[in-house]
C-alpha cells in the first residue's frame, strides 16, 4: 500500500532573540524516515441483478515505520562560522533525539458496487476503511541537553489510524467496446490522522491535514479483434495538497510545516488479455513522485 524513505536537515531557523536584542537560531534538525505498509486481501463479489452487483473486501494491513529526529543546538562547536553559518552536526552539541514507529498489524475492509446503466454506461461506487495502528514514541536527552544524557522519556503508545477513501465513478463504453472513458472521484479522509492522535500526548494542538477530493479522468483504446487483445491507456487527475500544515502556534512550528501545492498527474498504460489472463502495466507522473503499478489477473 505504501513504501517510503525521505531524510531532510534544516539550516537555520532564525527568530527575535527573548530579549529583543538581536537575532535567535533555533536548534538545527537532521530528520530520517522509513515507512512500509504490505495488504493481504481476500474479496468477492455476487451479481444481484443483470444490472447490479455488490463486492466486500477483507485485508491485513501490516505495518512497519522508524521515525528519527535529532536536534543540534546552536553551539559554537557545531558553527564553526559563526550563527549565521553552516551546522556541522557535531554530536557533543546534539540536545535530543525523538525516535517514534509502527510495528503492528490491523485488519480492515472495503466494499462497493456496480450499477450497469445500460450497454454503454456504468456507475461505481466503493467505500474503504483505513487501518489502525500502534504508535509509539521516546525522545532521549543528547549531549547538549537540559538533563542527563541518554535520559529517556517514553511518549507511551498512541493509536493512529490511516484515511478512509470514499469513490464514485462513472465510465462510457463505445457500442463496439474499443473505446471508453471514465471519470472517479475519491475523498480522502487525511484529517483523521491527526484527529485520532490525543493532542495533549502528541503535541498535535494547531496542526491539521486537509481532506482532499481528487478528480481522475481516463480513456482507453482496445485492439478487441487482436489475439491476445491488446489496450492502451492515458489518465489525468488531480491531488490536492494534503501536507501537514500549522496554525495558531509557535513560528518555529508554522514555518516547518506550511503545507504545501496541488500536484497534477499524468498517466499512461497498457493491457494485454488473453483467454484466462489478463496482465496491465501503468505509470503515473508528477513533479514530486513516480508510480509503476503491475497487475494481473485469473479468470476460471
Amino acid at each position: 500500500m505504501a513504501k517510503f524513505r525521505a531524510e531532510s536537515q534544516t539550516q537555520g531557523f532564525f527568530l527575535a532573540a527573548p530579549d529583543g536584542a538581536g537575532t535567535f537560531r533555533t536548534d538545527d534538525f537532521v530528520k530520517s524516515t522509513e515507512f512500509e505498509i504490505f495488504t493481504y486481501g481476500f474479496s468477492g463479489s455476487y451479481r444481484v441483478t443483470e444490472r447490479l452487483s455488490l463486492g466486500v473486501g477483507v485485508g491485513l494491513f501490516v505495518g512497519e515505520s522508524t521515525d528519527r529526529t535529532d536536534a543540534y543546538a546552536p553551539l559554537e562547536l557545531t558553527l564553526p562560522e559563526g550563527p549565521f553559518g553552516p551546522n556541522a552536526y557535531a554530536e557533543a552539541a546534539r540536545d535530543f533525539t525523538i525516535r517514534t514507529g509502527v510495528d503492528d498489524s490491523s485488519w480492515s475492509y472495503n466494499f462497493g458496487a456496480l450499477w450497469q446503466i445500460s450497454s454503454e454506461w456504468r456507475l461505481a461506487g466503493s467505500f474503504r476503511r483505513g487501518p489502525r495502528f500502534d504508535f509509539e514514541g521516546v525522545t532521549i536527552s543528547g549531549p547538549a541537553g537540559p538533563g542527563p544524557e541518554g535520559a529517556a522519556a517514553d511518549a507511551g503508545t498512541l493509536p493512529i489510524k490511516l484515511p478512509d477513501v470514499v469513490s464514485l465513478g462513472l465510465a462510457y463504453r463505445s457500442p463496439g467496446g474499443t473505446t471508453t472513458v471514465s471519470a472517479e472521484w475519491d475523498h480522502v479522509d487525511y484529517s483523521t490522522i491527526i484527529d485520532s492522535l490525543d493532542p495533549d500526548v502528541a503535541g498535535t494542538e494547531g496542526i491539521s491535514i486537509p481532506d482532499a477530493n481528487e478528480i481522475h479522468a481516463g480513456f482507453e483504446y482496445a485492439l478487441l479483434q487482436w489475439k491476445p487483445a491488446l489496450a492502451f491507456r492515458i489518465g489525468l487527475w488531480l491531488e490536492p495538497d494534503h501536507r501537514v500544515r500549522a496554525s495558531g502556534v509557535d513560528l518555529l512550528t508554522m514555518a516547518i510545516l506550511r503545507g504545501g501545492e496541488s500536484q497534477w498527474h499524468y498517466a499512461a498504460g497498457v493491457g494485454v488479455a488473453f483467454q484466462s489472463f489478463q496482465l496491465d502495466f501503468g505509470l503515473d507522473f508528477s513533479d514530486l513522485a513516480s508510480t509503476a503499478s503491475l497487475s494481473a489477473i485469473l479468470s476460471f
